[in-house]
């Protein structure tokens, strides 16, 4: 009863299985062996049925359709006469299949025999040495002598070195052979990852099996993101390249899939979804246009990123800018466009900031000024990625034109007068001479400009200049007058000073006044002289005629 047990154990067993007795030549020498058992999966495996196997030899059976290079009758006649276990691979060309076989002996001459289809493992072999460029056209390692075997361990171990998780997969959706990367990738062991189907490990196993449903219908299946489950129950994203595999004869062999688990990149996606909507945010809040722009050595340009307001700025829509970059470009200002250019060129090929004031002209809005800076950075690719700010500065440069223009009036009136004007600054140094009076005199503004008046006129003729200039400084207007040598004669001057105040009330120089008041004195002068010898002539007058009454009114007594 029990040996009938292990009869149909070894009979219904998933792997081949053959008892054989070896034949001795006239030497004592291997020559033959004889079937004494088999069961269903080696007939299967060799397409014989098992009542023509029993009783015959290797040689009947075989070795006329089999041309076999591998010589199995020494590999099995060495375990046969010395006992022990051996193993090998060897593909079959009868049975079209690659098969590990393992021998052992437990009796002289007599041998059993255990094979197991690896096919799969090989059509991987195949599929890697295509990748990595061993194959020479023609070439088929499953019709390869045992002289490619370096060949065969170079590409198993690139199968398990790989980064990505590569499976093979029967076409019901069961794992034939995983790699490392598997086990590790999904945290079971090889001798796990066997066991296990497609619908085990898969998040979205309806979703999986349409996959394989596909494939067997001929469908090309692109790659695809499916979510995974590991031992542990934790799911994982992973991006799956998967193939349907055939035989010479276009039938279907099996399924190889590779699975690459993009957790890091999903990671950085959600990051960067996460960093541009706070972008976002953070530019609605600012009146100009953030952007990054990236110029390549080939003279490609792009807009990776742009922010909301690039439709204040240019009249042209984010989607628009970053689609056709040239569309902001053609936004330029005609006489502006090319210092734009040079400007970026240059802060391209010195790695430099960019800073540059120019114009645009906008179908809407007319002629604009714009402002922008960005700093660069050099790309791995060689291309330059600038990060950058671009606002609209019209109002300001409205301004400066008014400003500059209303200076220029300004100015043109102070140096058409007379008077002396000027600035002070807190250690009484001039920091600014205007007026015509410098010309009038022969003089130039180095003349003043950065010196004291006790620099200039000498310590006691600077005097009167100084006391006045530090009452100034403590907030009062001053007015006072000095004079000096001009030739032969004294000229005088009438200066009025006044505190010049910052924004925080401080005072900060002086400005002052001067006006050559010589005329004026010299007439007041003149008028005093007039006046006293008027004052003269009506005493004389008054003198004589009171002295022609005395003598008149003596006369007249006598």
């Amino acid at each position: 009863m029990e040996n009938k047990r292990y009869q149909n154990i070894f009979k219904t067993a998933p792997f081949g299985f053959a008892l054989r007795e070896i034949i001795l030549d006239a030497k004592g020498k291997p020559c033959d062996y004889i079937f004494l058992d088999a069961n269903d999966k080696f007939a299967e495996f060799t397409g014989l049925n098992i009542a023509d196997i029993i009783g015959k030899k290797y040689s009947e059976l075989f070795l006329k359709t089999e041309n076999d290079i591998f010589d199995w009758i020494g590999f099995y006649g060495k375990v046969a006469l010395n006992g022990g276990q051996d193993k090998t691979e060897q593909y079959s060309k009868k049975a079209d299949k690659w098969f590990k076989v393992e021998v052992t002996s437990s009796e002289k001459l007599q041998f059993a025999a255990f094979f197991t289809d690896v096919t799969h493992k090989y059509h991987l072999i195949n599929a890697l040495k295509g990748q990595a460029g061993f194959a020479d056209a023609g070439t088929d390692i499953d019709r390869a002598p045992q002289s490619t075997m370096n060949t065969e361990q170079q590409l198993l171990s690139l199968f398990e070195q790989t980064n990505d998780a590569v499976f093979i997969i029967d076409l019901d959706g069961n794992y034939l052979e995983t790699n490392r990367r598997a086990s590790e990738m999904f945290g079971y062991s090889h001798e796990e990852m066997q066991t296990l189907s497609v619908q085990d490990i898969s998040s979205e196993p309806a979703e999986s099996q349409s996959v394989v449903t596909k494939l067997l219908r001929g469908e090309k299946i692109p790659p695809y993101i499916r979510h995974f489950l590991r031992k542990n129950d934790s799911v994982f994203p992973a991006e799956i390249n998967v193939q349907l595999i055939y035989d010479k004869t276009g039938e279907p062999l099996y399924i190889q899939s590779v699975v690459r688990d993009i957790t890091h990149r999903y990671q950085e996606e959600e990051f960067m979804r996460t960093r541009d909507a706070l972008l976002q945010k953070l530019s609605q809040q600012i009146p100009g246009v953030i952007y990054q722009y990236q110029f390549y050595p080939n003279g490609k340009f792009s807009f990776p990123y742009v922010s909301e307001n690039m439709q204040e700025l240019f009249e042209i829509s984010p989607q628009e800018a970053k689609k056709d970059s040239s569309k902001v470009f053609s936004r330029m200002h005609p006489d502006d466009h090319q210092m734009v250019m040079d400007s970026i060129l240059d802060s391209y090929l010195s790695l430099t900031p960019w800073e540059l004031e120019y114009r645009v002209v906008l179908p809407e809005k007319g002629t604009r000024w714009l402002s922008g800076m960005a700093n660069p950075e050099k790309q791995i690719d060689g291309s330059v990625l600038w990060h950058g700010y671009t606002s609209d500065i019209t109002e300001r440069k409205t301004a400066e034109e008014a400003l500059q223009k209303s200076e220029e009036k300004f100015r043109s009136l102070v140096d058409s007068i007379n008077d002396v004007i000027f600035t002070l600054d807190k250690e009484l140094r001039y920091s600014g001479v205007f007026g015509n009076w410098i010309n009038t005199l022969g003089l130039t503004k180095e003349t003043f400009l950065e010196k004291t008046p006790t620099e200039i006129l000498g310590e006691e003729m600077a005097q009167v200049h100084n006391n006045a200039a530090l009452q100034a400084l403590k907030g009062e207007v001053i007015t006072y007058e000095w004079q000096m040598l001009s030739g032969k004669e004294t000229a005088y001057y009438q200066t009025t000073l006044s505190p010049i105040y910052n924004k925080q009330g401080v005072v900060t120089g002086l400005s002052g006044v001067g006006r050559d008041i010589t005329s004026t004195k010299r007439a007041a002068e003149l008028e005093k002289e007039i006046q006293l010898t008027r004052n003269t002539v009506e005493f004389k007058q008054k003198f004589l005629a009171s002295m022609s009454h005395e003598i008149r009114t003596p006369l007249t007594g006598v």
